[in-house]
């Protein structure tokens, strides 16, 4: 099935979350820096037109976890740089880096998650490298802040993603991070059920240096 692995660890991830919830925070604790004020809602949503990609000639209508690397290349005939992380027992991740972005597959070829690098590209929810503090607080989107010493496997803020040494948190030099999850709202334009991973909770990634934004990714975060 050709997004079988994907979803079993989608899947694993969303029954993990079922218990914690992705709802919104009302009051600031220490890690909650960057508070917008509740717009009413008992959770925080992202649609999944947030997160399509301006400017990309397949990401900007299609969300990046229903397609695969055959067909962002079916589209997009950009050079890209391979390389791979370490191999864990549940298998490994490959990135490919182009100009201003970089794809991050499974071992099936489907698109985990997704890095912009530069100004090529933003998400259609305003997020975009380059950011400042103040403009990223703007956004209609509630970010956690961490430190580079508490992200990672049994800290803080933890993830698939952000558990391989060799990716993400290798890859940037950051001071710190900012993070926000909420629950994947895909509206009313999903065509095929099966393909959607509405109601999962997904989470977005912002690498912070000297005050600025140099990357923005998405995530699947775990229950912490």
């Amino acid at each position: 099935m050709r997004y079988k692995k994907i979803k079993i660890i989608y899947f694993i991830i969303f029954i993990i979350m079922i218990g914690t919830g992705c709802t919104k925070e009302t009051t600031k604790d220490d890690n909650n820096i960057l508070i917008q004020p509740d717009n009413g809602s008992d959770e925080r949503q992202i649609y999944e037109n947030d997160i399509l990609i301006k400017g990309h000639p397949l990401l900007e209508n299609t969300p990046f976890y229903n397609t695969t690397m055959e067909d962002i290349k079916e589209k997009n005939s950009e050079k890209l740089a391979v390389s791979y992380s370490e191999e864990k027992l549940d298998g490994f991740l490959t990135y490919y880096k182009g100009d201003g972005i970089v794809y991050i597959t499974t071992e099936d070829g489907g698109l985990y998650s997704v890095i912009l690098t530069n100004d090529n590209y933003e998400f259609a929810c305003g997020l975009k490298t380059g950011m400042s503090e103040s403009e990223i607080n703007k956004l209609n989107l509630s970010f956690n802040t961490y430190g580079k010493d508490e992200i990672g496997v049994d800290k803080k803020v933890s993830s698939y993603l952000l558990s391989y040494k060799k990716g993400p948190l290798s890859m940037f030099d950051f001071d710190s991070i900012y993070y926000y999850s909420a629950i994947l709202n895909a509206g009313d334009d999903t065509d095929n059920e099966m393909d959607s991973f509405a109601g999962s909770c997904i989470g977005l990634i912002v690498f912070m240096k000297d005050g600025k934004s140099i990357a923005v990714s998405t995530d699947w975060p775990n229950a912490n």
